[in-house]
């Protein structure tokens, strides 16, 4: 958007274009009255220079004629010892010389007066020339233009936007977890695998995890920094994540999907309409989640989390995936 308001000059970026931060220029507003108060700016210092030039050359003068007062009132200040002189005389030119001196603090005062002028006159060139800048728009960040929202001619205005850029090398991924897992999550602990069609495309680490949990879905936010380096990890694309809750690799699944069979813990996956038993080694449970050990035998398998208790390794089973 826009850094002053002003109408839109001139676009110059078309959607697919890619930009570079702080180098590419995205379009420019009207600066036409700016470029004006700066010329103008520039002609008060040309202004303020020739003051100081016309205020340092009076006070050379002044200074000539001080030094002379004062070289005078010294010779005659020995003459008015001796009484070679009259007091009358001497006053005249101790009062010369006393006004020569004020005439050189006043010289002084407006060579002092016209250096602030020539500094005020620079600081107003450069508050105008930054003021010209900021109607030209350059890339916030580096990208790609996906959008041109607004038209040459049309008013612009700062917070409304002109174009859009998206960056799609350094992404974000946004994951919204049941509040049940939340003590398990930790901000650059936690491994998350982000697959697409059931393979996987980045491992990563959680780098943030909302404060709160949201009352009305019981779900809370987690994040997750990476960069894309394929054609699947492109802004507003879907993916699915799986957590890890510790280097180990565990496993969480339902409290309700592990049952016992003798001394053994196991879990049923259904396989080709069939319901298959495999032993687990729970580590903890909590909340109604349970923590295995090791996956591997479960890894991209349907776990049946009810009726499970009926079952017997290679019963034919039936699945109802409701909503």
């Amino acid at each position: 958007s826009p850094e002053l308001p002003g109408v839109i000059t001139q676009i110059m970026v078309k959607n697919g274009d890619k930009v570079k931060k702080d180098k590419t220029v995205l379009f420019e507003t009207d600066s036409n009255t700016i470029q004006k108060n700066l010329e103008k700016s520039k002609q008060g210092m040309s202004l303020a220079k020739l003051k100081l030039e016309e205020s340092k050359a009076n006070l050379e003068k002044i200074e000539a004629e001080y030094d002379n007062a004062k070289a005078e009132y010294e010779r005659n200040q020995m003459l008015f010892e001796k009484k070679a002189i009259s007091d009358r005389t001497f006053e005249s030119i101790s009062t010369k010389f006393k006004s020569a001196k004020a005439m050189v603090r006043y010289g002084k005062s407006l060579v002092s007066l016209a250096e602030e002028s020539v500094k005020q006159a620079q600081i107003d060139i450069s508050l105008a020339q930054d003021t010209l800048n900021d109607t030209k728009i350059e890339a916030p960040i580096d990208g790609v233009v996906v959008a041109k929202m607004t038209e040459i001619g049309e008013m612009g205005a700062p917070g409304v936007p002109v174009i859009k850029i998206v960056d799609i090398k350094n992404l974000e991924i946004k994951a919204y977890i049941p509040a049940k897992y939340y003590s398990l999550v930790k901000e650059n602990m936690t491994d998350v695998v982000v697959n697409y069609e059931n393979k996987e495309v980045k491992r990563l680490k959680v780098s943030y995890k909302s404060p709160i949990i949201d009352s009305t879905f019981r779900t809370f936010e987690i994040r997750m920094d990476t960069t894309s380096d394929n054609d699947i990890l492109v802004p507003g694309a879907l993916v699915d994540v799986r957590i890890i809750f510790d280097s180990s690799e565990k496993k969480v699944i339902p409290e309700t999907a592990v049952i016992k069979r003798g001394t053994t813990d196991v879990v049923f996956i259904a396989e080709n309409g069939i319901a298959k038993e495999v032993a687990v080694k729970p580590v903890f449970s909590k909340d109604g989640i349970v923590v295995l050990d090791d996956y591997k035998n479960l890894m991209n398998k349907k776990i049946i989390t009810t009726g499970n208790n009926l079952l017997e390794d290679g019963t034919k089973i039936i699945i109802n995936q409701g909503r």
